[in-house]
């Protein structure tokens, strides 16, 4: 029987079918691609892969040393800013201390002035003198014109009894231990140290107290 005839018997067959003859070459194809690894990556693909690796590790190590630099120069800022207050406060205690020195040498030279001024102005003037004596005086209280024991210096004592500078309620006392244009007055128990030195020493506290 040759193949015609044979095509001829089964399609006589009832119910017979064809059958077609399985593609063995285009499944094995199929298998083969799934098993098949993937390709390796071009050289293309690794430079930009390790392009994106080291700018993500830049940029991490960039925000982390900013942080620090950032600490760490408030730190250095705070430092120096201490350390220039005690470099400032080292500068200024001398200059403080040498101001305070000129005032005190300036206070010194005016009251030697001033010594100096009133102690001629006594001489020079008549009337210097009894206003010294007055206003002494004046500084026991309002009882002017009561009896007040007035001490001088022995020369100032000739002065005044000299030009009749003397008031009728003084009783003029010398005392060698005052100095020229020094006054001490005394009326009972109140009692007034009206010497140059003494008004001299509460303006120079007045005065240095400014």
């Amino acid at each position: 029987m040759n193949p015609a005839d044979d095509a001829r018997v089964w399609h006589n067959i009832a119910g017979a079918r064809a059958w077609d003859m399985p593609q063995f070459e285009s499944d094995a194809q199929t298998v083969q691609d799934e098993q098949r690894p993937d390709a390796p990556p071009t050289a293309a693909e690794l430079d930009a892969l390790q392009k994106r690796a080291y700018d993500e590790a830049w940029a991490e190590g960039q925000a982390k040393g900013y942080a620090e630099g950032l600490a760490a120069g408030e730190q250095a800022i705070a430092e120096g800013v201490e350390r220039l207050h005690v470099i400032a406060a080292a500068l200024a205690a001398p200059l403080d201390e040498l101001d305070r020195d000129l005032e005190y040498s300036l206070t010194n030279l005016a009251l030697i002035l001033a010594r100096r001024i009133v102690g001629k102005s006594v001489f020079d003037d008549p009337q210097a003198m009894q206003s010294l004596v007055r206003e002494t005086v004046a500084a026991l209280g309002h009882e002017v014109e009561s009896p007040v024991d007035v001490w001088v210096n022995p020369r100032d004592l000739n002065f005044l009894r000299e030009h009749g500078l003397a008031e009728a309620h003084w009783t003029l006392h010398h005392d060698d231990a005052l100095q020229s244009g020094d006054v001490r007055v005394k009326r009972g128990l109140a009692e007034v140290d009206g010497r140059l030195q003494q008004r001299l020493d509460r303006l120079a506290a007045d005065m240095l107290n400014v």
